[in-house]
């Protein structure tokens, strides 16, 4: 659920539908979604509404189809997240979430190269400071491919939910009625720990608690200690009262360096690695990562899934994976073949089996090598990639091609080839 767009989804990839504040108990099973899982049951994937959005369904499809292990697969092979009206009726579609993630408003202290203003305001004061981007490019371009040449995540007009505060009533007394329901309660952003909404979120639990329920907040951790350390004291004596099963944290974080650094605008990994030390020491806490697939970053993976073999000394730390589609021209896949096998190999080598869901996300991460392997390359996003990171540059005072020479030399010839 995106408060801040006043839409839901069946999962973040899939098609925004907007939220009827008077039937907001049934976000869940709006048509769209019913009729999306009956063409499930028929063994069909549904399309996004939008035809020119490759995203949707699609991304789980384009992986299985290349023989790897999907999104969809992962969640589905848990078990314990499918609904319970499945228990009975396996053709059921007018369902139960076990898994619910909710997304407050834009409020966020990073301004990540693969986000944007609808989830940074970070991002979005730097637009209202630079205005919106026009791509140089334009007129050197082919009239028929300028279109392709924008830049969403540069626009200004990114405006708030008139209905948020409504809606987040809503929110409210659903979570009372139904959090003890939920296997999973996923916090997002922004950034949720730097909003009032997730110290809310503790409130209702504390009122209701969902002795069942695992809250998962999703941080990019760049908040100072005495923050982490009220909200988790917190926690712990929810979770010792037993008003929560669990938390588990997923710190966001996509590779080490300063390579990381840039593609996370705001990131600072000193500060990021000992909130994560500190919560490592909190052993009532589950740890993992989660890991955006992106070019920026992909070359230093393998240094991050050292550094997670190292935290696993101490407990247990998980790691999981998602490509980056949005913007296009962040999209792994835009190299095409080849570029990245290398690469791919080096992750692969490097990645833990010491248990079943080790084997499952390397299996999942084979998947997405199998997927860039068989993508077609598309060198017009490769221009964009190349004029987005000129205007990155322009606007914050970095140097891309000092810190990613083998990508200079990639998109050294590219606007030739794109035209």
């Amino acid at each position: 659920m995106f408060l801040s767009k006043g839409t839901t989804t069946s999962c973040h990839r899939c098609d925004h539908l907007p939220i009827d504040a008077e039937n907001f108990e049934n976000f869940h099973n709006l048509p769209k979604k019913l009729a999306d899982r009956r063409l499930m049951l028929e063994g069909k994937w549904p399309k996004a509404s939008d035809p020119l959005d490759l995203n949707g369904c699609d991304y789980c499809r384009k992986i299985e189809e290349a023989g790897g292990m999907s999104d969809r697969l992962v969640h589905r092979d848990a078990g314990h997240l499918t609904p319970p009206e499945l228990d009975k009726d396996q053709t059921a579609v007018n369902v139960t979430p076990r898994i619910f993630e909710i997304y407050f408003t834009n409020v966020c202290n990073l301004s990540c190269l693969y986000c944007g203003p609808h989830f940074s305001s970070k991002w979005q004061n730097e637009n209202k400071r630079n205005g919106e981007f026009v791509s140089p490019a334009d007129e050197s371009v082919p009239a028929a491919f300028r279109d392709n040449l924008k830049f969403p995540q540069f626009w200004e007009g990114f405006q708030p939910n008139k209905n948020y505060d409504q809606l987040l009533k809503k929110f409210w007394i659903w979570l009372e009625a139904n959090a003890k329901h939920l296997v999973f309660l996923n916090v997002l952003g922004g950034e949720p720990l730097y909003q009032k909404e997730f110290g809310q979120i503790l409130d209702v639990l504390e009122k209701k608690p969902a002795p069942g329920l695992t809250l998962v907040p999703i941080t990019n951790l760049m908040v100072r200690k005495e923050v982490l350390q009220d909200y988790f004291l917190r926690l712990a004596s929810m979770v010792h009262d037993g008003k929560l099963k669990g938390v588990n944290v997923t710190a966001s974080l996509d590779g080490w360096g300063p390579e990381a650094e840039f593609t996370r605008s705001g990131l600072d990994l000193d500060l990021w690695e000992k909130n994560f030390t500190y919560l490592l020491r909190q052993r009532w806490i589950n740890m993992s990562v989660n890991i955006a697939i992106n070019p920026l970053t992909i070359k230093t993976l393998p240094e991050l899934i050292r550094k997670i073999k190292e935290w696993r000394k101490t407990r247990p730390v998980a790691m999981s994976f998602m490509t980056v589609a949005y913007p296009s021209e962040m999209d792994i896949d835009i190299f095409g073949p080849g570029v990245f096998d290398e690469d791919f190999k080096k992750i692969l080598d490097e990645m833990p089996t010491e248990n079943q869901y080790d084997h499952n996300y390397k299996n999942y991460m084979h998947g997405i090598s199998l997927q860039v392997a068989s993508a077609k390359r598309k060198p017009l996003e490769l221009y964009k990639l190349r004029i987005f990171l000129d205007e990155i540059d322009r606007r914050r005072g970095t140097n891309w091609r000092t810190l990613f020479p083998w990508l200079e030399t990639e998109l050294s010839s590219i606007v030739k080839e794109s035209i």
